[in-house]
């Protein structure tokens, strides 16, 4: 195999490989946010969501702590019984956690806080119990609720066991009647201490992946199942205390499935920030899922739906002299968070999309012109098709989905080299090898996925960028497969798929340089898949070879490419292809590094992915 190493041809783009955020599988609640109080506010459909009672216990909703969330809780302990031997009953509540319960670490800390008011100075127990009624962390001083208004309280607790299942209980001891809101658990330890904030190992996996773009926060619950359902980005402004829930999308095949907002657009800007991604919000459109209700604001009332567009651009990027500009100072980042991508709608299509992203583009253009909006365009060759009215609307991107089987991956990984290049970009937004007969994770789906990506980097003079689907998933909750992450309420399981996606991702700088063979070629002729990266300190080359049998490459460059004696390989490779990673056995399919030098011919393992580091001479 011949590298043309001295024909470099355009860079691939910086912000190549970035993460798409959904809430499905309980991504959010119960997931990346770091919450383990499951119906934290009793603001639920069923406000018992997640809970449980003993004694005098009842729902109210007057004189509430929060307008936007009036529900709370009463605990009475006045003495009962005949006299002269009256009693008090201590009553509680308890709360289970979210799908997979509230895993907790010994000796680790947690930080349990709830809101209170009392009529008279009452003595109340914050614990944490096994599954079998062991208190396994209680607080270290007695803890008092005083006064008739509503009054923040925090306690510290540090498990004496690691348990996947506790429970948390907030009882009431002394005599008194005692008001409780907002109670939350957090751990201590969330990715960079942030208050509020996300599960540090989570959050690790993402960063691992060194994502450049963010798109967020969907997906189908920007649509919503109809538009009161829809994703709107200032209900998530202000004090988590203060946001309007509302149920979630996914929420028709997972009971109780809710979206607190305790992971806002604020976070995503903030998360974007911390990972040195792009952020790329996504809108709602004035369409609904056309899944499911596929209700459509009438034109008449598109203004609030284009005014949510230009705020959160302001937002975004505004100084604080502006009025979402100081909401973001107050919130805690005076800074702007130097927003160039905004997303038009979801997967939504047809003449009722293109005539409402008209409205959105009309009206963004003349505020903000460097914005540049990505916009819909369908899955699977719809770039190609000369009907589709978005390309007559011309906007900067244009977004395609593809889910599909491997064996399409396989067949399509030179879709891309025939696309029309009219200046318009194209981006991958979603895609995972995903069919009726295969939706698992697989080794073949990732060595599928990998092949397709190879196009998509052998294509970027067109492709901006792509997002593998879906992210996360709780192992508990999850309403859709392949994922990227599984995870429960203490350990991840990182995917073949994962593991391809980090590959490539961090093995992503450079100027493209073709490769030729006489044998095979770059787009699945034998079995082989590939692409090739220069950049000022090595060449490197992907290599797939998706033929079950090994394959030997002698590889030669152009005289003036001086490289070092020796090869750097990395492989991701099992001999099953039904294989995966499992909560049993995490590791099953990981990749291998190896070096040797260049006098011997480089042999692929069937079924491998394989990136191949020929650093430059000094």
């Amino acid at each position: 195999m011949t590298v043309l190493a001295d024909q470099p041809k355009h860079a691939l783009p910086d912000g190549f490989y970035g993460i798409f955020i959904e809430d499905v599988n309980g991504a959010a609640d119960g997931g990346l946010y770091a919450e383990l109080i499951k119906n934290r506010s009793f603001e639920f459909k069923n406000p018992w969501a997640g809970w449980g009672s003993f004694g005098e216990v009842e729902i109210r909703s007057d004189d509430p702590a929060f307008k936007n969330n009036p529900h709370y809780v009463r605990l009475n302990n006045l003495l009962t019984g005949p006299e002269p031997r009256k009693w008090r009953v201590n009553p509680y509540i308890e709360n289970t956690g979210f799908w997979s319960g509230i895993g907790v670490r010994k000796d680790e800390r947690y930080r349990a806080s709830f809101y209170a008011r009392s009529d008279t100075k009452t003595q109340i127990e914050v614990n944490l119990l096994s599954p079998e009624n062991e208190t396994i962390a209680r607080m270290s001083k007695p803890l008092f609720v005083e006064g008739k208004d509503w009054k923040r309280y925090e306690v510290e607790l540090k498990p004496a066991q690691t348990q996947p299942r506790a429970r948390f209980v907030l009882r009431v001891t002394g005599q008194g009647m005692v008001d409780f809101d907002f109670v939350s658990l957090f751990p201590a330890d969330t990715w960079k201490s942030r208050a509020n904030g996300w599960r540090q190992d989570l959050m690790q996996a993402i960063r691992d992946l060194k994502p450049t773009h963010l798109r967020f926060p969907g997906g189908c619950v920007v649509e919503g199942y109809d538009l009161q359902n829809r994703h709107q980005w200032k209900h998530s402004l202000g004090r988590p205390e203060e946001r309007l829930g509302m149920p979630n999308q996914w929420g028709g095949r997972a009971a109780d499935y809710w979206q607190s907002f305790g992971l806002g657009y604020y976070k995503y800007f903030l998360m974007a920030e911390d990972l040195g991604a792009a952020p790329m919000p996504i809108l709602n459109c004035g369409m609904s899922c056309q899944g499911c209700l596929a209700q459509v604001a009438p034109l008449e009332e598109m203004d609030s739906y284009v005014q949510d567009a230009l705020d959160i651009i302001e937002f975004a990027n505004g100084s604080t002299d502006t009025q979402y500009g100081k909401i973001r100072a107050e919130m805690g980042h005076p800074e702007p968070f130097n927003l160039k991508y905004l997303g038009i709608g979801n997967e939504n299509h047809g003449p009722a999309y293109e005539e409402r992203l008209k409205l959105f583009q009309d009206a963004i253009k003349s505020h903000y012109p460097d914005i540049e909006l990505v916009a819909y365009a369908g899955g699977t060759n719809n770039y190609r098709n000369k009907k589709n009215g978005i390309f007559d609307l011309k906007p900067e991107i244009r977004d395609e989905h593809f889910y599909r089987g491997s064996q399409w991956f396989f067949d399509n990984a030179g879709t891309f080299d025939s696309y029309r290049r009219d200046g318009i970009k194209l981006y991958i937004g979603e895609y995972s090898a995903n069919a009726k007969d295969e939706r698992k994770n697989s080794f073949r789906g990732a060595l599928a996925e990998a092949a397709f990506m190879t196009g998509m980097e052998r294509n970027s003079d067109l492709i901006m960028g792509a997002a593998y689907a879906p992210l996360l998933a709780n192992i508990s909750a999850f309403v859709w497969e392949p994922n990227l992450i599984y995870f429960n309420s203490l350990e991840r399981v990182l995917t073949p798929n994962y593991h391809v996606q980090k590959m490539f991702a961090q093995n992503a700088r450079g100027k493209l340089v073709s490769l030729e063979s006489e044998q095979t070629d770059t787009q699945g002729k034998a079995n082989l898949y590939a692409s090739a990266l220069i950049n000022e300190n090595e060449i490197i080359v992907k290599l797939i070879n998706a033929d079950t049998t090994p394959m030997d490459f002698e590889f030669a460059f152009p005289e003036n490419i001086k490289l070092a004696s020796r090869v750097e390989i990395e492989t991701l490779h099992h001999p099953e292809l039904e294989a995966t990673n499992t909560f049993e056995n995490p590791d099953n399919i990981v990749p291998v590094a190896r070096t040797q030098t260049l006098e011997n011919p480089v042999t692929l393992q069937g079924n491998s992915v394989n990136i191949l580091k020929f650093k430059l001479a000094k």
